[in-house]
């Protein structure tokens, strides 16, 4: 088992094994594949295409669960 002395050794070991560093972004991960819009961020290109681009879900209504159908 390791044992750290400082907070700022255990930073610089964790900073070693790149456990915790940012991901490297892509270029087609960063432009919606639908209306080629750019984005800074893979998780908002994401978000844009689920709100943008998702058809909305159709609510069935029956009959007579209303107040006056």
């Amino acid at each position: 088992m390791i044992y750290f002395q400082t907070l700022y050794t255990l930073q610089l070991y964790l900073d070693q094994l790149d456990l915790f560093k940012k991901k490297s972004k892509t270029t087609t991960d960063l432009v919606c594949k639908i209306c080629n819009m750019k984005f800074s961020d893979p998780e908002r290109t994401t978000r844009h295409m689920i709100k943008a681009h998702s058809k909305p879900q159709k609510v069935k209504k029956r009959l007579g669960s209303g107040k006056y159908d």
